[in-house]
């Protein structure tokens, strides 16, 4: 992200990631109900674009796993051996 919606700041954001292992480095991804939550009030009409494939997205991923979706959060690691 360019810019971070809704004015805010990196380190706000951190607690909503999820930290995926890959290739020997941490990577924060940011957690898809608050990206969804950015995506909707932004004025980027890419953005606006993408919007109903994450939404949909969010709400399948919430019926498999419910609202709160803890269950469906797993470290996903690629130390390259697979490339």
């Amino acid at each position: 992200m360019a810019v971070i919606e809704q004015g805010k700041a990196y380190e706000a954001l951190l607690e909503h990631t999820l930290k995926i292992e890959f290739r020997g480095h941490t990577i924060h991804v940011l957690d898809l109900k608050v990206l969804v939550e950015l995506k909707r009030t932004s004025k980027d009409p890419k953005d606006k674009q993408r919007l109903p494939i994450l939404e949909e997205t969010l709400r399948q991923l919430e019926e498999k796993f419910g609202s709160d979706m803890s269950t469906a959060r797993t470290s996903n690691k690629d130390d390259g051996s697979n490339s």
